[in-house]
């Protein structure tokens, strides 16, 4: 038999070399990877590095970190590593309905009155669709502008200008002597409402006409004009209601006059165009109008002027 000492020297070195390599084994089942990938023993929390490092050399006592030579480690336990995901992206798509963009109609500022999608108000438009004009501060200044990033639902803004104003009548003349009948407000008998302005200008044509040709009405000659050579200047279409006449002529009469016993006769160029027209248009402005607060273009009823040996009618049928 062999001495004690020989198979102890044999047998030792045998024995240290199997314990090593089951360690080795061990360690290399915690450490290598399996499949391609990393796999944990059990759900841990884990850090990022930069927050290990955060935590100071004694970890601040996380459990899933351990004190190592360099530092805070983190990221594994029990010798298993961790697989750490990275967060999602907080970035968003970009919108495609941003105006002036990838074939996207931009928005125009429309200045009032310039554009009439919005009343009395200016506004963007968009590709056709109106939108309010947007607020912003400018070098501390407030002013507006159609900036918009998307393409806004159709919207029109709040009224904020004032209309242009209907024109206003023109004065009554003085009234000097004579009567007004004035016609019917309600449209019976035919009447239609003309417009104020151009039955202004019609008669100050028409008296142009009598004062050049130097007419002269009177109880024993002519009572009205010729009706043939002023027909196109004393019946009018297109200055009133439905597409009426205006009728405008004088009518001598001693009913008109201020006094019967004294028939003069009426000498248009005697008189002059400025009085012809203000004979004719107290029936015009004389006379109670239409509700015009609206703006409407036809809006007076006319009437008849008793002056001056002479009826003076404006009316329109």
């Amino acid at each position: 038999m062999a001495p004690l000492y020989l198979v102890s020297a044999f047998i030792l070195p045998i024995l240290l070399f199997l314990r090593g390599a089951f360690a080795l084994s061990d360690y290399a089942a915690q450490r290598i990877p399996l499949g391609g990938s990393l796999f944990q023993l059990e759900p841990i929390h884990v850090e990022t590095r930069a927050d290990a490092d955060d935590l100071g050399s004694d970890c601040g006592g996380d459990p899933d970190c351990t004190t190592t030579d360099w530092g805070c480690q983190c990221g594994f336990t029990d010798g298993s590593w961790i697989e750490e995901t990275p967060p999602p992206s907080s970035s968003s798509p970009l919108p495609t309905n941003v105006p002036g963009i990838n074939g996207v109609p931009g928005c125009a500022y429309v200045v009032y009155p310039d554009g009439q999608a919005c009343v009395d108000a200016d506004y963007c438009n968009c590709g056709g669709t109106p939108a309010p004009l947007l607020t912003v501060t400018v070098d501390g200044k407030e002013t507006t502008n159609c900036n918009y990033q998307t393409v806004p639902t159709s919207e029109c803004p709040k009224p904020t200008k004032t209309p242009d104003p209907s024109p206003s009548p023109s004065p009554d003349p003085p009234k000097s002597d004579g009567n007004l009948e004035c016609n019917p407000t309600d449209g019976s008998h035919g009447y239609k409402k003309f417009s104020q302005s151009k039955a202004k200008d019609q008669i100050s044509k028409l008296c142009q006409a009598y004062v050049n040709d130097g007419v002269v009405l009177s109880e024993d000659g002519d009572s009205l004009p010729d009706s043939k050579k002023y027909y196109d200047l004393e019946q009018v279409k297109g200055l009133s209601e439905d597409d009426s006449y205006l009728l405008i002529n004088p009518n001598y009469a001693k009913a008109g006059c201020a006094d019967v016993n004294d028939a003069s006769p009426l000498d248009f160029k005697a008189i002059g165009v400025d009085k012809c027209e203000e004979y004719f248009m107290r029936a015009v402005d004389g006379c109670p109008s239409f509700d015009n607060s609206q703006g409407d273009e036809f809006w007076k009823w006319g009437g008849q002027n008793q002056i001056a040996c002479a009826f003076w009618n404006v009316n329109a049928q």
